[in-house]
């Protein structure tokens, strides 16, 4: 068997389509296609903004489409009025030999108009073999990264097979010459086969530093908690299926998200590779405190009665009862642009005022003015401000509505302790 066979049967169905479509319509119309082809290619970008709005009227609001139709659609359009002026040209040319030339010069005007349509015919097959692969190599550099094999549908399998041989050939070395994509382009098609061949990583991903903030928006994690969208993903589903979702459609329809998301992970794809390979990212690896600390109730239980020494076992155990379902979702997440948020289970500052007053331990936080109302038993205020490295410690500076917190970290590895100078409750994170 021939190696990459449908990358050369392809090229030779479409010299024969174009040697047949040649003798057919004859050399003129040839021509003026060839001029039409050289034309669109040319003035498809210049065009492409008229017809984005085109579309945009028809109310097709899928951005992928609207990125890529564009230029097409401005091409065939250039395409078709070189094709309507070429016919017209030959019907006048034909008019010319058939009713004013004589019977020899039609009859060799015929035979030269046929051969010189074969030959220009299979030159504009040539040419749009360049120009399809270089639109459809770019989609399926995509679709290889997302392959699930024997279970995608016949239409992909045949494009990841052309994508493959066009790859191994080298013939898209000739339609980056026709559509240069750029490099990132391709990044992120490889960053998406890796999230899909290895879905743990996953959530690997939802712990690089600089998302953190991006993960947190509330259409992001509506898509995050909808189990039937990332189930499609964390199980390999065929790419059919995950287009199909109405939750796919709904993302490919939100340009303001898109744009978003591009903002964010487009200057670190490079290091967030890395950071998916290695579990560590070289751009954020000296400043350990980036990242999602969760709360360990129970070390920061166990570091409170290391610190109180005069209490009994009754004292320690109804602190132990309300300590740990009253600091549950206490989190602290620390940004690359030095932004901090700590979410902090309201009822904490209750506990604090509930030690105070039984053990008698003086308390120099500044205290938090607001009170929950009586029926609710957990309400999380969300605290936001800056870090700053203090020599070997971080210095965090939040508040929230009037409260203000002056606290300090220490990052040990994948633990963290975080409280104000000479505090006896520190609160022991660990990172997530």
């Amino acid at each position: 068997m021939i190696p990459h066979m449908s990358i050369w049967l392809l090229a030779l169905i479409m010299l024969v389509c174009g040697a047949l479509a040649g003798a057919s319509f004859g050399g003129i119309r040839a021509a003026f296609a060839l001029l039409g082809i050289i034309a669109g290619a040319i003035l498809s970008k210049t065009l492409s903004p008229l017809t984005a709005k085109l579309l945009s009227v028809l109310g097709i609001q899928n951005y992928v489409l609207s990125v890529a139709l564009p230029s097409v659609i401005a091409f065939i359009a250039v395409l078709i009025l070189f094709k309507i002026i070429g016919n017209f040209v030959a019907w006048k040319v034909e008019i010319y030999y058939k009713y004013k030339a004589s019977e020899l010069r039609h009859a060799l005007w015929q035979r030269l108009n046929k051969r010189l349509g074969i030959c220009l015919g299979m030159l504009n097959a040539a040419i749009y073999f360049i120009l399809i692969m270089a639109y459809l190599y770019p989609f399926a550099y995509f679709t290889i990264q997302v392959s699930a094999g024997e279970r995608d549908g016949f239409l992909i399998r045949v494009l990841n097979k052309l994508g493959k041989d066009a790859a191994a050939t080298k013939v898209y070395t000739l339609t980056s010459a026709c559509i240069r994509l750029p490099n990132e382009f391709y990044k992120v098609c490889d960053l998406m086969g890796m999230l899909y061949g290895t879905p743990a990583l996953v959530e690997r991903l939802g712990h690089y530093p600089a998302i953190l903030n991006f993960i947190e928006k509330p259409e992001v994690q509506d898509i995050l908690s909808d189990s039937s969208f990332t189930n499609l993903i964390l199980h390999q589903s065929p790419l059919r299926d995950i287009i199909s979702h109405n939750r796919t459609r709904s993302i490919l329809q939100n340009k303001t998200l898109l744009t978003e998301t591009w903002q964010t992970i487009s200057p670190y794809l490079d290091d967030l590779r890395e950071y998916l390979e290695t579990g560590i990212s070289p751009k954020f690896k000296n400043e350990p405190i980036l990242g999602k600390w969760i709360l360990d109730a129970k070390a920061t239980f166990a570091m409170l009665r290391r610190n109180l020494t005069n209490v009994t076992s009754r004292e320690l155990r109804m602190i132990r009862e309300l300590f740990m379902p009253m600091l549950e979702g206490t989190r602290l997440i620390a940004t690359p642009d030095k932004k901090a948020r700590l979410d902090m289970n309201f009822n904490h500052a209750i506990l604090e005022q509930l030690i105070s007053r039984q053990l008698g331990i003086s308390r120099t936080r500044t205290p938090i003015a607001l009170q929950p109302a009586p029926s609710e038993k957990n309400v999380f205020i969300t605290f936001q401000g800056r870090w700053q490295k203090d020599d070997r410690q971080y210095k965090l500076n939040l508040s929230a509505e009037g409260a203000q917190l002056s606290l300090y970290a220490e990052v040990d590895g994948n633990k963290l302790v975080l409280a104000e100078k000479n505090d006896p409750m520190p609160l022991i994170m660990i990172k997530r």
